[in-house]
């Protein structure tokens, strides 16, 4: 099975409209276009789909998934409105669980209301102890914000509250499992014994790795294809657009 992560679209209810200086909808559509020429069996969209959490954005982002006949998985991010993403995108893609072949695939919220930061619900722990409890083959966990530190002062201090609440019992699951999460605008791999952690590049602006304040990079924009086998074993690979000086 052939999954695309695409994280952080940060799409405006304006269609022309640019964040930190990126025509953000133009990088979405053809970052989208890059990974659907990888021939995904599925989509994961990792948080913050919309800047603004506007209605108009949701239902643009929508419109642009018609051309995929496969799954969709979305999540929201700090910068989402839950209600809205559910309304526009709830009727085209699942935003809670799912299951693709041998592997079974858990989608966490860790949004806060008007926080940067995370934190998982009581609601969405209960999910991750049940999920885990019942998993019997590989399986996949999808959340917005980081659970471990990035090397990026700033960035840390808005990834995951309480991420012992996630970690822990990841660690004392018996069988290797893979969590990818958005937030962070740039590729990252880390693991935690035997789990594999990854973070995705944003469709639009990048963060720069290994900075104590918030700066952009000069890499272009991207998207992580994860290739994942019916026995467990995982491939991933990080797919950029040709040049970061498009637009």
């Amino acid at each position: 099975m052939r999954i695309a992560q695409l994280s952080d679209l940060h799409l405006c209810a304006a269609r022309d409209a640019q964040v930190h200086g990126w025509p953000v909808e133009r990088s979405w559509h053809q970052v989208l276009e890059l990974a659907l020429a990888s021939k995904p069996d599925a989509l994961l969209l990792s948080g913050d789909l919309s800047q603004d959490g506007s209605r108009a954005a949701y239902a643009r982002l929508r419109d642009s998934l018609a051309g995929f006949d496969g799954p969709v998985w979305a999540i929201p991010g700090n910068h989402d409105n839950p209600e809205n993403l559910r309304a526009l995108l709830g009727p085209v893609c699942r935003l809670d669980s799912a299951s693709c072949g041998t592997w079974s695939i858990l989608l966490l919220s860790s949004w806060q209301a008007g926080q940067v930061s995370g934190r998982l619900s009581a609601h969405e722990r209960h999910r991750l102890l049940d999920w885990l409890a019942r998993l019997s083959g590989p399986g996949l966990i999808a959340v917005h914000h980081p659970p471990l530190p990035l090397g990026s002062a700033w960035l840390d201090a808005i990834g995951l509250e309480q991420p012992e609440e996630l970690l822990e019992p990841l660690h004392a699951h018996p069988t290797p499992l893979v969590l990818v999460y958005g937030h962070a605008h740039q590729d990252h791999a880390s693991r935690l014994g035997r789990h594999l952690l990854l973070a995705c590049p944003a469709t639009c602006r990048p963060f720069q790795p290994s900075s104590e304040q918030f700066t952009i990079d000069t890499v272009a924009p991207g998207f992580r294809l994860l290739d994942l086998a019916p026995d467990g074993a995982v491939s991933s690979q990080i797919v950029r657009l040709a040049t970061p000086t498009v637009f």
